[in-house]
């Protein structure tokens, strides 16, 4: 299930629920959180409550690099992809978040996320 160069665009709007499920996946997630990457906290407010890992591109899907990755609250992974939809590439999303929360600190990001997500 896992090419060598990664799976195109349209593979993955198909069949990316398939593989969060595939063995691959689930091996890519336990290294990622035995690694060092893995600080416990949500990548755009800092909250330490039920994290997701969040792919900040799709471009190697099937043979992600660990720093492919990073741990969203749900309040912030919803927030990234809702800016997918409006036109935005996965990551020009990620930069987004990343660049609000540079703005705003994460105290309020923190605030700002889990108002605009209720």
């Amino acid at each position: 299930m896992v090419p060598n160069s990664g799976y195109s665009q349209e593979w993955i709007k198909r069949n990316y629920d398939q593989y969060l499920r595939s063995e691959h996946w689930q091996d890519v997630r336990r290294r990622f959180w035995k690694s060092k990457l893995n600080d416990g906290f949500c990548y755009g407010c800092g909250d330490e409550g039920l994290l997701n890992l969040h792919h900040k591109t799709y471009k190697r899907v099937g043979r992600e690099r660990l720093n492919d990755l990073v741990l969203l609250c749900t309040p912030c992974h919803t927030a990234v992809h809702e800016w997918v939809t409006d036109g935005r590439s996965l990551w020009q999303a990620t930069r987004k978040l990343e660049r609000k929360i540079s703005r705003m600190g994460k105290e309020k990001a923190y605030l700002w996320f889990h108002k605009h997500s209720a």
